[in-house]
């Protein structure tokens, strides 16, 4: 960290600056010099992983990096100022894999990486661990510009059958699109789901959208789709997931807290009495109320 704030991380701006002659441009997004506010507040492939982390934040414009450090190294939640500084730590580490192992930076596996290592260091220290702490109640959070979030969520009736939930909003938390969808299938609630996160991508690719941010309450499932976990019984639909998956521009899996998932959620719980039902850009009042749940807890 003292070394991200005195601007002395060997980023390639800064290398050139010590006279080594090499090419300066950013080895993630290959669109801009890497300096280290690019890197780690510009940068759009770690842009992502801010918004696939816990923190689930934007990085502020046109701010200085040691006033943006400063603010969260003294924010009242030590465990938000876990994750901010492992996050850092993650984006530079796997952008050394990228360099120098030629391991794919992939935004939603670093922000994983980040929240197993901070959950995994507070388990394993109980007597220094912030996890008695209540983390304040979350809320959704609104995808930069030029990205949407596509919030799941699934849900079985007395007799198990399944329903699912999707709501796709814009930076300006409007809701470009809805839907619930009442297959005639029944299956156990890991499966469910993962057939949720399969149907919520496969609707996606049909509205033809990229540069889409998923969101799921359902973390077994985030996991064993990013790869940090993988379970034979939903293996063949995590599979389908990912070649569905491939044909998307942009786009992440992640995990976030039921109360940031409240809107899909509810919409699942609907499709038990509506069924399998579709609106864009409109709804009925009694719908259309339910969009807002998550954003206001």
């Amino acid at each position: 960290m003292w070394r991200l704030a005195r601007n002395i991380i060997p980023t390639r701006c800064n290398l050139r600056r010590r006279g080594v002659v090499l090419d300066t441009v950013c080895p993630l997004c290959f669109d801009a010099d890497e300096s280290s506010n690019h890197l780690f507040m510009a940068c759009p492939m770690t842009l992502q992983v801010w918004f696939a982390s816990p923190l689930g934040f934007q990085p502020p414009p046109q701010t200085d990096l040691n006033a943006w450090l400063q603010s969260w190294l003294s924010a009242k939640e030590p465990l938000a100022v876990q994750l901010f500084c492992v996050c850092l730590w993650k984006i530079w580490f796997f952008r050394n894999q990228a360099i120098f192992n030629q391991v794919v930076f992939e935004p939603r596996m670093v922000a994983a990486s980040a929240h197993d290592f901070v959950s995994e260091f507070n388990l394993a220290n109980p007597t220094r661990s912030v996890d008695r702490l209540q983390i304040p109640a979350q809320v959704w959070i609104a995808p930069p510009t030029d990205f949407l979030k596509a919030n799941i969520d699934a849900g079985r009736d007395k007799h198990g059958k399944v329903t699912w939930g999707l709501v796709i909003r814009n930076h300006e938390s409007e809701v470009l699109f809805a839907a619930t969808q009442s297959p005639d299938i029944m299956a156990d609630p890991l499966l469910v789901e993962t057939l949720g996160l399969r149907w919520g991508i496969q609707t996606v690719l049909e509205l033809q959208l990229s540069n889409v941010m998923f969101e799921l309450d359902a973390s077994v499932v985030v996991k064993c789709f990013n790869g940090l976990s993988t379970i034979a019984s939903i293996s063949p639909f995590i599979s389908d997931c990912h070649d569905l998956f491939g044909s998307l521009v942009g786009s992440s899996v992640s995990f976030v807290n039921r109360s940031c998932n409240v809107a899909a959620h509810e919409l699942a719980q609907v499709a038990k009495s509506i069924g399998s039902r579709t609106w864009v850009g409109n709804a009925p009042l009694k719908v259309w109320s339910l969009f807002s749940l998550d954003l206001f807890l």
